[in-house]
Order: structure tokens, then sequence, then C-alpha cells
């Protein structure tokens, strides 16, 4: 078995530098251009959460999102230092990434070889998993950080002596769980890390850290398991389940790079048993494909799985192809094997970054548009939100939480509380009809709704009655926008 301990100077250029400059480019090469698609539904959800006072994301979470309260506490107070554009939105995302990459480094070159933890952390920087975790403005990317560095500290504690270690592991895993509950499943893959050496004091010192962590971490889950009805849209096990573990869950819509990929792990999962030791293989397998295997099976009495929701995984997939890669002797077919990792994965890099790559939603364009209008008006507008664009039982105001500016300054007709006012995300809305009566001091109103809905038919209609006529009409990012004016 490999259990590099090796902290001497030659270390530092070996592995420490190079996993560093992984680390750092991989930043830059996830977060360039992050701010491109449009800001969508989840990522709106993080806005709202992330930017209430503390007392009103108190009140939230025990109606709604408690699974997600660790993270928008983090993000309130990511946007009170820097403020809130869609590219701070995906930035710390980025950073997760970034970090993960480097620690990952650090798990390899403790359980396998130096070689192996350059290219696991290469790869994870290249995957389509982990690039679409470091642009999304939600939780997945930062539980995949503290999913590495918890396992990373396990290994460390197990090494050495010294309750403060431990007490660190138990600190990540307490963020690691508190920030997205599935997590918890990595738990048996530390407990065959903290066995393998065979060592009673280890394994008690490891059992009463993660009990210690759960315990501290449990009301979060509770609330969370407490509000399972937000999770009624996943479907029962299917065909499209095999596509999502097989291809989606790593390679998104990558399918070679995902069948490359499998193909990598087995290989690197054959050399790990032989230079590592089973319960080594054990730990890493477990975290590769066990949270998978235990949600995919939940889901047939009450779905649960759902790709974003095992990315903490991809780490361990990059563990097991970089053995493979660098099982290699000939290191220049490991540098084209990585090369052409980055290669394959390119095209879904780039279809990450386009305008609609998240959920097809084009709300960016919507607001682009209304600010546009808007610039130069002097008078009082009025915005009236219809159905949203795709998501037809939603309101086509998450436009304005999620792109806020152009909205500045605008009447909201059909707005009875807002989300903040009552503990929800989105809030309550009146009927747009009894509401129309109270346009007597608008200039212009912005009717916004999903092109080709039904929604409101009478609005026009009642506008005309009271003295506002078209002004412009435009089919823009999925949805129409008529402006009306004075006459």
């Amino acid at each position: 078995m490999t259990n590099r301990q090796d902290h001497s100077h030659p270390a530092l250029w070996s592995l420490h530098v190079p996993a560093l400059m992984i680390g750092l480019l991989g930043i830059v090469f996830i977060a360039t251009l992050s701010w491109m698609p449009s800001v969508w539904y989840d990522e709106a959800a993080t806005v709202t959460g992330a930017t209430r006072s503390w007392a009103e994301l108190w009140q939230m979470i025990h109606n709604v999102d408690a699974v997600h309260a660790v993270y928008y506490a983090a993000m309130h107070v990511w946007f009170n230092i820097v403020g809130y554009s869609a590219f701070t939105l995906r930035l710390p995302s980025a950073l997760a990434i970034g970090a993960a990459a480097y620690l990952t480094a650090l798990i390899g070159d403790r359980i396998a070889s130096r070689h192996a933890a350059l290219a696991a952390a290469f790869i994870l920087v290249v995957m389509p998993r982990a690039t679409f975790a470091g642009t999304e403005g939600r939780s997945y990317a930062l539980s995949l950080f503290l999913a590495v560095l918890s396992t990373w500290l396990v290994l460390v504690a197990s090494s050495r002596r010294g309750w403060l270690l431990w007490a660190a592991y138990a600190a990540a895993t307490v963020a690691m769980v508190g920030l997205f509950m599935f997590s918890a499943l990595l738990l048996p893959a530390h407990l065959a890390l903290a066995w393998r050496g065979s060592d009673r004091r280890t394994i008690f010192a490891w059992l009463t850290s993660a009990v210690a962590a759960v315990l501290v971490s449990a009301p979060v889950v509770l609330l969370s398991l407490s509000e399972s009805k937000q999770v009624a849209w996943l479907g029962s096990p299917s065909s499209k389940t095999v596509t999502d573990v097989v291809t989606s869950q790593f390679g998104e819509h990558s399918a070679l790079f995902a069948g490359l990929l499998w193909a990598a792990a087995a290989c690197g999962a054959v050399v790990l048993r032989r230079t590592s030791g089973a319960r080594v293989l054990s730990s890493v397998a477990w975290w590769a494909v066990g949270p998978t295997l235990i949600l995919v099976f939940a889901s047939f009495v009450r779905p649960v799985y759902d790709p974003r929701y095992v990315t903490f995984c991809v780490p361990a997939m990059a563990l097991l192809s970089g053995v493979a890669v660098a099982s290699v002797r000939a290191r220049s077919l490991t540098a084209v094997a990585l090369a052409a990792a980055l290669v394959v994965t390119l095209p879904n890099w780039a279809s990450q970054r386009h305008s609609d790559g998240k959920d097809n939603a084009r709300w960016q364009e919507i607001a682009a548009f209304v600010q546009a209008e808007r610039q130069h008006a002097d008078g009082y507008d009025v915005a009236v939100f219809g159905p949203l664009p795709k998501r037809l039982a939603n309101s086509s105001r998450l436009i304005a939480v999620a792109y806020p500016e152009p909205f500045v300054g605008m009447g909201d007709l059909t707005l009875e509380r807002a989300g903040a006012q009552t503990g929800t995300l989105w809030g309550s809305d009146v009927p747009v009809e009894s509401r129309l009566g109270k346009l007597s001091t608008a200039d212009r109103v912005f009717v916004i709704q999903a092109a080709g809905s039904d929604w409101g038919r009478s609005v026009p209609r009642e506008l005309e009655r009271r003295g506002l006529s078209v002004e412009r009409r435009a089919d823009v990012g999925g949805a129409t926008v008529a402006i009306y004016a004075r006459s």
C-alpha cells in the first residue's frame, strides 16, 4: 500500500507547485465566460435567499430550501463583500473546483503516486460535470470541495497523532453535510481510509469525529427532510436514469468523455487495488459510485436522484482515472491522454457558456430589452408579470430577481406580498384583473409573459379602456414583452 508522507523540499516543486498551478489554471478555465449564460430558476433561488436579511433568511428556511441554508448564508456574506452579478454569483463555485483540484492532487499523492495525483487534478478541472458545477450559482461545487477537504483531512489525521486534526476533520464534515446532506453518504469511504492501518485508536478517533459531526449537522438535515416535497419534481428510476448515471453524471452532454472516463476508472481501480490495497480501493470506489447506487435504489421508494446531487463523487472518478493514466509508462502517452481529455471536453465547455446554456433560459435577453426601453424614460413605469418562459407555473418576476437593475423604480402590479415577507421563495400574487384599476398613475405598462401563453387575455382590452395603447411589442428570450403607453 502506498502512503506517501513526503514533505521534503523536492515535494514542493514536484507536487505542490504543479498542483497549485493546475488549480489556478482550472479556476481561470472554468470562470472564463461563466457570466454569459442566463441566470436560471435555481440560481434565482440562490439570489433571493442570499440577498435577504438574516432574519428573513431564517424565516424562509423554516418553510423552504433548508437543504440550501448553509449555502445561502455563505452567499449572503459573499454578496455583502463583492456585490451581486451573474459573475460574482458563480465565482465561488469556480474557486471551489480549483481548490478541490489542488487537494485532489494531495490525496492522489498519498494513496497512489505523484504522477497519478497530478493527472487526477487535471482530469477534475476539465470534467464536464465539474465545469458545469463551477459555473453554477448553487452549492454543488462547494459540496465537492468539502468532500475533498474532509477526505484529505481523514487521510492526514489517520497518519498522524493528535486530536487537532480530527477536530478539523469533524468541522469539515459538519460543513460538508450541512451544506448538502447527501454528502453524508461519503462517510463509509472515510471509514475505509481510517481502517486501512487496522489501528483501533484511529478507528475510534474517526468514529468519534464522524458521530459528533453528524449530531451537529442533524438539525439542518432533519429540517431539510421535513421539506422533502421540494423534490416532488423528481421522477422514479427509468431508462433516463441509466443515461443520467452513465453519461450525464460525469460527462454531462459528452457521451464520448463519459465512456472514456468509465473505462479509465475501471482500469485505475485494477491498478489501485494492486498498488495500494483493497481498503484504499474500496474507499475510492465507494466515493465514486456508492452514493449514486444508494440514491438510485432509494428512488424506487421516493425519488431523490439527480446527476447534480452526486457532484461530490466527481473527484473519486478523477482519482481512479488519474491512476490509470499514470500507469502508462511512456510519459509522452500520458500527456497525449490528458490533452485528448481536454479536447474531448471543449465542445461541452463551450455549450455551457451559450447564452441559453442553463435550462435553456434566456432571461438576460429579456432584461436587456427592458433596460434598453427604459433607458431614457422619465415617467412612471409599471410591470405586469405573466408566466415565466418554459416554467409557466412561475411568474416572470423571477427575471427581475435575477437581473434587478432594469426593473429599478418600476411598480409591480400583481405582487401581493414579497417572498421576504411571506417566508417563501417568490411571495404571492393577486389576479391581474383585480389590480388594473391601480394603473391611473402609470405612464407606461410593461406586460411580460411567456411567448404563446394565453394568460391575461383580457389585459390588452382593459389597458386600452384606461387610455393605454400598444407602443411596442417584441418576442425576446422566449417571452413576449408588450409596452403600453398613454395615448
